[in-house]
């Protein structure tokens, strides 16, 4: 049980940071918009304060980057679970069991794909993201620097401490997977 503790901490380490930064981030840009609504004669209305800033995709972005980058520091110096040079290798293991891991992240994906549609559940992150992508800080937030927080955090931090720490390297890839898939 030992060998999890640290993963477990990486895991809500890394979602207590992305909740507390998006915060840090939208205050001043609450404030910011609550002048602007009251210099423009507009009554500041809550509902419509929080709609326009959740629509501006330079908060969102400005909250992703630095997220990110607390994120890697965390876990690099506090958590001391990664070095960045060896945050990107990958334990070796079987042609079988590589294909085994692609068949489950296809039937992951169609899985989720029919619970969606069943559930007919709104895609709120698909707005906001297309948002984003019309901006370099955007761009720059979902095409680098959250991905590269995400590969530290799961497969260079929690599934090689998991590996280095006895555990086999399937069952470390898996563990790291799932706790991803929770992530999203």
């Amino acid at each position: 049980m030992k060998m999890y503790k640290k993963p477990i901490i990486a895991f809500f380490a890394m979602l207590l940071i992305q909740a507390v930064v998006s915060v840090a981030v939208l205050i001043p840009g609450a404030i910011y918009e609550f002048l602007q609504m009251a210099a423009d004669g507009q009554q500041p209305n809550p509902d419509v304060l929080l709609e326009r800033l959740t629509s501006g995709s330079s908060f969102l972005s400005i909250a992703l980057i630095v997220s990110s980058i607390i994120t890697i520091f965390f876990m690099q110096t506090p958590m001391k679970m990664i070095r960045l040079k060896d945050s990107f290798s990958m334990p070796k293991i079987s042609l079988g069991k590589s294909l085994y891991l692609v068949l489950a992240a296809f039937i992951g994906i169609y899985a989720t794909d029919v619970v969606s549609e069943v559930m007919d559940l709104p895609n709120i992150i698909e707005a906001e993201l297309g948002g984003m992508s019309k901006t370099v800080m955007g761009v720059l937030a979902i095409a680098i620097i959250g991905p590269l927080a995400e590969e530290v955090v799961f497969r260079g931090a929690i599934q090689q401490h998991l590996h280095t720490n006895g555990e086999r390297p399937f069952r470390a890839i898996f563990i790291a997977s799932v706790l991803f898939g929770l992530m999203h």
